[in-house]
């Protein structure tokens, strides 16, 4: 099996039974969109990938934030910006800003038919689970990719990150999305709390 099936087995079980995907929001204060919508800080579930602490960030508008029974697909938002990735260790704090890929990447996504937001929404490119995994004793951030909730439409490869949240080389990009499934260890999987309704 190749690691974009594996890491997408990892993205159906996290979203229909993980239940990873969660209101999780911080203390800020609400903005308002120039349609009055009020947007929330919500942040992923983190996962320990080495010495590096990892999670999401985004501000979104969510409906139904508060809701108790969300039904199966658990938290999904109306729209999100914003969108941040963080890679902490004990002596450095970094985050990436949405798309974080190099641009290599974007514009074959792009010549794709991918679309890239400032406000993100259905049928725009969004991460959508992340992971650590282990190659040859070295820790690599995978981030995966899609349009909305239907695992069709997740992209074909991986974005692949190094422990310290740095890009890696496009060999290395290509070596790790080329892997069969019992030569990366996956460690942990989380989504990255970002899933899109239609208003």
């Amino acid at each position: 099996m190749k690691l974009t099936k594996l890491v997408l087995s990892f993205y159906v079980v996290t979203l229909l039974f993980g239940c990873s995907i969660s209101n999780n929001n911080d203390n800020r204060p609400n903005k308002l969109t120039s349609n009055n919508h009020q947007l929330k800080t919500y942040l992923s579930n983190k996962i320990q990938c080495g010495a590096s602490t990892v999670y999401f960030e985004s501000e979104c508008y969510d409906e139904f934030d508060g809701l108790s029974d969300r039904g199966s697909s658990g938290g999904v938002r109306n729209y999100c910006q914003n969108i941040k990735l963080h890679v902490n260790t004990l002596n450095r704090q970094s985050e990436k800003s949405y798309p974080i890929m190099p641009n290599y990447l974007i514009n074959t996504l792009k010549s794709e038919g991918y679309v890239f937001s400032d406000i993100l929404n259905v049928n725009d490119i969004t991460p959508v689970s992340f992971a650590c995994g282990t190659m040859e004793n070295n820790n690599y951030i995978l981030i995966n990719y899609a349009t909305d909730s239907n695992i069709q439409t997740l992209t074909q490869n991986s974005v692949i990150l190094s422990e310290s949240g740095e890009h890696v080389s496009q060999k290395i990009y290509q070596t790790i999305n080329e892997l069969n499934s019992s030569e990366l260890e996956i460690q942990q999987v989380e989504t990255a709390n970002i899933l899109y309704i239609g208003e």
